[in-house]
């Protein structure tokens, strides 16, 4: 038997059981086959009157076992091996009695994490942990209809996983190609669904996918990846590679830039050329990308919407959810969609105030997008970092800010993705040890900024 304490740092809710162990044991007559805590501890003694060890008894229903000293064992994991064929996974509570139907978490044995900070198990009606699932099982906990899968020792699995139900853990090439299902980070676990995953830093060195500023794998309604197929998503057709991946870019690629106010020796010159050539930018005119100019929350929007491959949106632009924003403009598609994708949002515009209101008692908020309003440098920040968790990136990652000089004008609603956008080189200081939050955000900025998000 191996037993493996919980980790004992976490923090979860707990809900006292109030058990008294001298009321849930059953009473020990001397000389006889029974539980016993003349000692102050509970043991079970067999017909001989001594301790019995590594092993299950119970009493009143409740299963506990007997550690290699003979008292029983709290908190912790046993591990059975009683059988031939394959080594059983059991946890104890805090009062010694077997967990059913319940998650536990147990902490890390070996420097093989791969980012957990602990292992989930789940244990069924039997106490037994589910393990070797070679197939995504339902789990109604924490949520109704969710999947998860295990490994031969009972480990909940994370991240990308095979068809053979082993978990790819290195996100080479070869995993990319290799995964069949997606389980999230290693606190989730939940198999998903209908969910892009970003790839591009991955593959993009692959000889077949260089040049592509973009590159992306489906998880369809049954959590399979797309494969070789053309699917109807959102609206808009999608043809999978027979390695499953959609690749984005070089639209523009071989057609040289016309633009007078791009110098050639300018600071952001290659990353202005980069968002042009990728058909993610383009100028004000055919002459004229005017890279100091403010970039404006409608551009701002449709460039990521460009980026995502510019599905339709689901609930369509009859009614786009703003009073500001018609049916028909170029950046309508847009703005609907980074409002369904929860990547933008509106501000509160005014109330409607029905005829009738002394009978409704009702009042409708509007809402405003303000397309043509300048957007700020944590305002992109924000958007930058929700599209991030729109294609399955990390988000997880953040930078000090306190070497910045105006670190302290960065709004609280901000600071978080200020500070991711800073650690994965999203957004860089501009200059006199600023980062300029506050400051209204340039169409060269913004070049820069998706070029360095996609790198």
């Amino acid at each position: 038997m191996v037993r493996k304490k919980n980790y004992e740092n976490i923090k979860w809710p707990v809900v006292s059981m109030l058990v008294i162990l001298s009321a849930t044991f059953f009473t020990f007559t001397a000389n006889a086959e029974g539980w016993d805590n003349s000692t102050g501890e509970w043991q079970y003694l067999d017909e001989n009157g001594k301790p019995v060890t590594d092993m299950w008894k119970s009493s009143n229903g409740e299963y506990f076992f007997l550690g290699d000293d003979g008292y029983i064992v709290t908190d912790t994991l046993i591990e059975d091996d009683f059988s031939t064929q394959s080594t059983e996974y059991y946890y104890v509570d805090q009062n010694g009695a077997m967990v059913t139907n319940t998650w536990k978490p147990v902490a890390l044995e070996n420097e093989e994490s791969y980012g957990a900070e602990y292992w989930w198990y789940y244990f069924g009606a039997d106490g037994r942990a589910y393990k070797h699932t070679s197939e995504p099982v339902t789990i109604n906990d924490p949520h109704e209809g969710a999947k998860y899968m295990f490994d031969d020792q009972g480990h909940m699995l994370f991240d990308l996983v095979d068809k053979n139900g082993n978990r790819l853990t290195s996100y080479t090439a070869e995993d990319i190609y290799n995964c069949q299902w997606y389980f999230g980070n290693w606190n989730d676990g939940v198999m998903k669904k209908k969910l892009w995953l970003d790839v591009t830093n991955d593959l993009k060195n692959e000889p077949e996918y260089q040049g592509y500023y973009s590159l992306k794998v489906y998880f369809q309604s049954d959590g399979k990846r797309a494969i070789e197929k053309t699917l109807n998503i959102g609206g808009k057709q999608y043809t999978f590679d027979s390695r499953g991946i959609i690749a984005y870019g070089n639209k523009n690629t071989g057609s040289s830039m016309s633009f007078h106010d791009v110098n050639s020796g300018a600071w952001y010159y290659d990353k202005v050329k980069w968002a042009y050539e990728n058909g993610l930018m383009s100028g004000k005119s055919s002459t004229r990308f005017d890279p100091d100019g403010n970039l404006t929350r409608a551009e701002a929007v449709q460039v990521l919407y460009a980026a995502a491959g510019s599905p339709e949106p689901v609930t369509g632009t009859a009614d786009t959810g703003f009073t500001d924003v018609p049916s028909n403009a170029w950046y309508t598609k847009a703005v609907v969609w980074a409002r369904e994708n929860q990547i933008a949002s509106g501000k509160p515009y005014d109330f409607t105030i029905p005829s009738d209101f002394s009978k409704t008692l009702m009042l409708t908020l509007k809402y405003r997008f303000d397309p043509d309003v300048n957007i700020t440098r944590q305002e992109l920040a924000v958007m930058l970092k929700k599209f991030a968790e729109y294609n399955g990136k990390s988000t997880d990652y953040a930078a000090d800010l306190s070497s910045f000089s105006d670190a302290s004008s960065v709004a609280s609603w901000a600071q978080e993705a200020v500070s991711w956008a800073h650690a994965a080189g999203v957004i860089n200081g501009k200059g006199n040890n600023m980062i300029a939050p506050e400051a209204n955000a340039t169409r060269a900025e913004y070049a820069t900024m998706i070029k360095g998000y996609y790198e």
